[in-house]
């Protein structure tokens, strides 16, 4: 009734575009106080001169800057990723990469501005965390960490050496800390734990010590 063309998606923005736009045949459907609103809300949907309401058409003009920026840096986001993961991309792999971008570049000529904005800060901070974390875990570094323990571990395993990790309490501070020993050792242990546990155990029994007995049966 108005002229005003509405679909499921513009709805809304061709809505607060009449309104600013002063178009008595839709002004006539609010009360002053949501004109005032919807006024309002479409002074805070600007940024660096870019209506963030308005649905951007191919052409030379402000309008092409935040989509183009979007496919940019999902681009970069997502060669940055692979990179810092180490992993090496396949043909499907390196098709997905460049199809994604040209997918959402189609959403972005579809939706509002703002949609294009959201996903420009998106990726810019993803590639930011993946730099950040890049720093802090180092795929390379930790890969050859791995790689030296492996090595080593079948050193050992070759040599007939396994090790096992004990928890061992100071009796003058009563501090716990693991130590980690060789398998003749840990045979020690369970071998002088053992004759700790018979000592107890037949200790009401016995009158003269084991060793005396030997001593005797000698002589």
């Amino acid at each position: 009734a108005s002229g005003v063309a509405f679909t499921a998606i513009t709805r809304d923005t061709n809505i607060i575009a009449q309104v600013v736009a002063g178009n008595g045949g839709v002004l006539g459907c609010f009360s002053a106080e949501q004109i005032a609103t919807i006024t309002e809300f479409s002074q805070h949907m600007n940024f660096l001169g870019i209506d963030l309401t308005r649905i951007p058409k191919l052409g030379l003009s402000l309008d092409i800057v935040l989509p183009l920026l979007s496919v940019i840096t999902m681009l970069l986001s997502t060669h940055i990723s692979m990179k810092a993961s180490g992993q090496q991309m396949q043909g499907s792999m390196k098709l997905t990469m460049y199809m994604m971008p040209l997918m959402y570049l189609f959403f972005c000529f579809t939706y509002p501005l703002a949609f294009s904005l959201y996903y420009v800060i998106s990726n810019i901070v993803m590639t930011v965390q993946t730099q950040v974390m890049r720093k802090v875990y180092d795929p390379d570094k930790m890969r050859k960490e791995i790689e030296a323990q492996i090595a080593e571990k079948k050193k050992q395993e070759k040599r007939g050496v396994k090790n096992t990790t004990v928890k061992v309490t100071d009796p003058k501070t009563g501090k716990t800390t693991e130590k980690n020993i060789s398998a003749s050792e840990m045979n020690k242990r369970r071998l002088e734990y053992a004759r700790q546990l018979d000592e107890e155990r037949y200790k009401d029994e016995r009158t003269v010590p084991l060793s005396e007995l030997n001593k005797q049966d000698k002589e």
